[in-house]
């Protein structure tokens, strides 16, 4: 329900007495309208109601006003996890125990786009585009219409929220796009075909470039009239991006100059050392290579980082590595050379290995799925998944490169 007096948001309050009622938001989030979609309600009742509300809304505003900023080292949690149950560490290396600075998104945004002017012919004007930090984790993309937005978990759009390039779009506007501000879940699903309207969530960091050069380009298409197709722009830049990553050109860049493209984690060392005191065990499991594993690693933890962690593996295909039954280990070395052509028996403390799947690797160390906790960076590719094949793992995700260390020997061993 719509009211046409600059009110932005409205949804299903409740169910009383056969009535449903309608609580409506206005913009300026002062004041509020209760209105009986069915019947009309004695005014007092009404005016008693009203009052009421309003009593309870501006102690909630009260509470917003006087509320801190949330601490990025705070932890949130959706279940109970005894860390004294938990022996085994499990890592994802990107954007885990790796995190990078701005310079790598800068790199990413500006390899990209000089391809798509010098390769792709894209107009030259886009060379003044530079990358900002505009898109944020979290948000949708609608690929066939070229929007970017906020969608909230119960699948509304945040009105306030809705931007086409750069441009932010008008309460009408997004009513005439969507009729309405909530998304089925068929809009919101993550797998992209060219003749569907798709929201494209990003999840993943490294997409963020992405989004922020195809917002570039389309506020110059939509600045200077130029006629185009938003689904044909993100394809464009979605391959050309695919490509700084797939040629080997990301990673010799950051391998060449760490300190720049590796954000420093003074804590991480600690905070692995002290697992392993505890007699924890620990896997790191990455789709990059063990090169540039270890490059990242010698300058994070120092030249001894191998004798952390009980199993290593590099170029493990995530997310089929979760899926696939069938994979198998090959022992490999840092330059990714093959040290034997059978298959892994068993783990070796420090050694590098390669492919492989989840199944082979609980079947060959013997830890319990429900003693493992799993750290990465993708709420899909790397957590959903793996909860959703039954097993009990315990997974969480980071945001930041700090570490808890405090008195983790009595987190560790005591924690109940």
């Amino acid at each position: 329900m719509w009211v046409n007096q600059g009110l932005s948001v409205c949804r299903k309050f409740g169910r009383n007495n056969g009535y449903y009622w309608f609580i409506v938001f206005p913009k300026c989030r002062k004041s509020l309208i209760s209105r009986n979609s069915h019947s009309s309600t004695n005014g007092v009742e009404m005016t008693r109601m009203q009052q009421h509300y309003a009593l309870l809304n501006k102690k909630c505003e009260e509470h917003i006003t006087t509320f801190d900023q949330v601490n990025p080292r705070d932890v949130f949690v959706n279940n109970e996890v005894k860390l004294s149950k938990i022996q085994v560490y499990g890592f994802d290396y990107d954007y885990t125990l790796a995190h990078y600075t701005s310079a790598l998104d800068e790199f990413i945004f500006n390899e990209s786009r000089n391809w798509l002017v010098e390769q792709m012919k894209y107009p030259e004007e886009i060379l003044n585009y530079d990358y900002t930090e505009f898109a944020r984790r979290g948000l949708h993309f609608d690929v066939k219409r070229g929007l970017l937005m906020k969608v909230d978990a119960f699948h509304h759009i945040q009105l306030d929220t809705v931007y086409r390039g750069f441009k932010l779009l008008s309460l009408d506007e997004i009513l005439k796009v969507y009729r309405g501000s909530h998304l089925s879940s068929d809009i919101l699903k993550q797998k992209f075909t060219p003749n569907d309207t798709i929201m494209i969530q990003l999840m993943d960091l490294f997409r963020l470039p992405e989004i922020n050069l195809v917002c570039s380009i389309i506020d110059f298409f939509d600045r200077h009239g130029i006629d185009y197709k938003p689904v044909y722009v993100y394809q464009d830049v979605s391959a050309t991006v695919a490509r700084v990553h797939k040629s080997g050109l990301l990673g010799q860049t950051v391998m060449s100059d760490p300190e720049r493209y590796i954000a420093k984690a003074p804590e991480l060392s600690t905070f692995l050392y002290r697992l392993v005191k505890n007699n924890k065990k620990l896997f790191v499991i990455s789709n990059s290579s063990a090169a540039y594993i270890d490059r990242g690693l010698k300058f994070l933890v120092g030249n001894d980082w191998q004798e952390l962690f009980d199993v290593i593996i590099s170029r493990a295909n995530k997310p089929s590595f979760f899926k696939s039954p069938l994979g198998q280990f090959r022992r490999t070395d840092i330059s990714g050379t093959f040290k034997h052509w059978e298959a892994v028996q068993t783990f070796k403390r420090g050694q590098i290995y390669e492919g492989g799947c989840l199944e082979q690797m609980i079947k060959l160390t013997g830890w319990s799925s429900a003693s493992i906790l799993y750290f990465g960076d993708h709420v899909y590719a790397d957590l959903a998944l793996i909860n959703s094949m039954g097993l009990n793992f315990h997974c969480g995700t980071t945001e930041t490169n700090n570490w808890i260390v405090g008195d983790i020997d009595q987190v560790c061993v005591n924690s109940e």
